[in-house]
């Protein structure tokens, strides 16, 4: 299947760190590929499926979506608690490894109450598009009911509810797709920063390897979704360009690479 990235005026991205992240990622590669028309990467590192559903209404309230549009979204687990407070998204992450949450909270969490949430959330997005008669494409950093270390959570009862939604709109993840054996950390080398609190198996204390997927692992990505779109020696280089950038990179820094922000209806 092909993209046929030419049809289109301009490129709406949804997601978590996997779309908005301190280097490149597919979004970034599509947008590389299209210049000059617009890429909005509504992306936000720990955004959960809540917020992407919320930021796709949002998207189409300030720029009004039209048949020359194209809808782009990678979703996430469903571990995730989306928040917004004081003026801003808190970008929680994982509920069972966040910091933004008291540990009480998560007595409060149950999977299947985010499950359901979520189907829900994905459903209605997908029929909003549709209605819409908007072009779009859904993909995932992870199956829903995985964890992001890549380890299937799901009980019986959420694999009864999973069972009654045809998901099959939702293409393969990155992880299963690009990672061998749902492992992060198998295709090396990764990158390595300097952080204090950190340990690193081998390196030791003081480094931290970011298994977030590389730039060269995004666009492999794309690849094998639409294997009949043919990315220009410009993408190809920029990918090259900044996958080897990160690896070289051992300070720590918040964000490496730059982006265009997009307009949000809490700022205006």
């Amino acid at each position: 299947m092909n993209l046929n990235l030419e049809k289109y005026e301009r490129f709406f991205a949804f997601g978590c760190s996997c779309t908005s992240y301190k280097w490149p990622t597919w979004a970034d590669i599509i947008a590389e590929e299209v210049k000059p028309r617009k890429m909005y990467n509504f992306g936000m590192q720990g955004g959960g499926n809540l917020y992407i559903a919320h930021s796709i209404s949002e998207a189409d309230v300030l720029y009004n979506f039209t048949k020359k549009d194209l809808v782009m979204v990678m979703w996430t687990n469903i571990h995730r608690e989306d928040r917004f407070y004081r003026d801003k998204w808190l970008p929680a992450g994982n509920i069972y490894s966040q910091n933004y949450f008291p540990i009480t909270w998560e007595y409060l969490y149950d999977d299947v109450h985010y499950l359901l949430r979520d189907l829900a959330l994905i459903t209605f997005a997908k029929n909003f598009l549709e209605n819409k008669k908007i072009d779009h494409h859904f993909m995932s950093m992870v199956p829903l009911s995985y964890n992001v270390n890549g380890e299937d959570h799901a009980t019986e009862q959420e694999k009864t509810i999973l069972s009654k939604y045809d998901l099959s709109y939702i293409r393969p993840s990155i992880l299963e797709s690009v990672f061998p054996n749902n492992d992060w950390s198998l295709i090396q080398p990764r990158s390595l920063t300097r952080m204090p609190d950190a340990t690193h198996h081998i390196k030791g204390p003081g480094w931290y390897e970011d298994n977030h997927p590389h730039p060269k692992e995004h666009l492999q990505y794309l690849k094998i979704l639409w294997p009949e779109t043919n990315f220009s020696s410009n993408t190809e280089s920029f990918v090259n360009y900044w996958h080897e950038k990160i690896l070289k990179t051992t300070e720590h820094y918040d964000k490496l690479f730059e982006r265009d922000s997009v307009n949000r209806i809490h700022d205006l």
